[in-house]
């Protein structure tokens, strides 16, 4: 555990820590009935997914995106892999990147010519069965840690650069995300979040329904506008630099809304016990609103500053239209 020396939070040192396969399981969990909940999704879809994944090389169980130019699936499921790269080159001094929230590996697999050879690469996962895989994935370039990134065993301000992609949404509190995203940044680090945003409040019944659905079917409970995730990253000195509305570069599929909602909401009972099936119904509902325009896929990218007069806290504004690249569709405020 050479890569801890110096680097642990002392609030860790007594945590049950043990190796498996090339991973690190910390013991400690916050909120453990969600992080369970979690922990168990994963746990027995993982090797769904993986078989997904298996048909491209970038080993990744995000979703595709498809800008203009972006040919195969290989190439989709790494854009937003080099959405990441990108901000990591926008990133002075870069040192130490974590992947909060790194499923199987492959964002870490990719970074690794992004950053010099020096730098620290960080995975955390909850799953075990994608801990093995990620070690696997990664090949003794990445430490990956079996654990909550709400209690992440790393010191105060020790990182330059943390990431999530699509794995936000499953934290039971986006204050306690954000809180800990900003305890391992130093000033001038960034934190980068590729996931689900709500876009608009649900204007019937239907789509009310399709949103509970697709939060319990997912184990998503921290969708919410990017103003509100604004807000919530400002109070802890996270400030948002860009904002790019990706659901362009989406290929959304077109369904009966109304017919599957009221399908959904009749079956509760009985696709909510199984992990699998909650998985396939997230799919559905999600698709439904992205097409509905309840929910946008949005890439955010926040900085780590000290504390500012609220008049000097501004943001930006990026949008995706009709596949073309990112456009600015706001202006700063100075």
């Amino acid at each position: 555990m050479a890569w801890f020396a110096g680097n642990i939070d002392p609030a860790y040192e007594s945590a049950d820590v043990h190796r498996a396969c090339g991973c690190i399981c910390v013991g400690a969990m916050t909120n453990e009935r969600h992080v369970d909940h979690v922990r168990r999704y994963y746990e027995r879809n993982t090797a769904l997914f993986a078989r997904f994944g298996s048909r491209t090389s970038a080993g990744s169980v995000h979703r595709a995106l498809w800008p203009p130019g972006v040919r195969s699936l290989d190439e989709a499921l790494r854009v937003s892999h080099r959405l990441v790269a990108d901000e990591v080159h926008r990133t002075a001094n870069v040192a130490r990147v974590v992947d909060f929230g790194c499923g199987v590996g492959g964002a870490l697999s990719d970074l690794r010519t992004h950053v010099h050879p020096g730098a620290s690469l960080v995975g955390l996962t909850l799953s075990r069965a994608q801990a093995q895989l990620a070690a696997h994935k990664t090949a003794g370039a990445a430490h990956i840690i079996e654990g909550s990134y709400l209690a992440a065993p790393i010191a105060a301000a020790s990182c330059d650069f943390v990431y999530s992609i699509e794995a936000f949404a499953h934290a039971p509190d986006a204050d306690a995300y954000f809180s800990e995203a900003a305890r391992l940044l130093r000033s001038g680090g960034r934190l980068v979040l590729i996931d689900d945003q709500a876009a608009r409040v649900p204007s019937c019944v239907p789509e009310q329904d399709l949103l509970e659905d697709f939060r319990a079917g997912w184990g998503v409970p921290s969708i919410a506008s990017v103003e509100t995730l604004a807000a919530a990253a400002a109070r802890h000195d996270l400030h948002l630099l860009r904002d790019a509305d990706l659901t362009a570069w989406l290929r959304v599929r077109t369904l009966p809304w109304r017919i599957v909602a009221g399908l959904l909401r009749r079956t509760r009972t009985w696709w909510r016990r199984d992990p699998v099936l909650s998985a396939t119904v997230g799919s559905i509902a999600l698709q439904a609103l992205l097409a509905r325009g309840v929910i946008r896929y949005h890439c955010l990218v926040f900085e780590r500053a000290m504390p500012l007069p609220p008049s000097n806290r501004s943001h930006r504004h990026f949008a995706v239209d009709d596949g073309a690249s990112p456009q600015l569709t706001g202006r700063r405020a100075d």
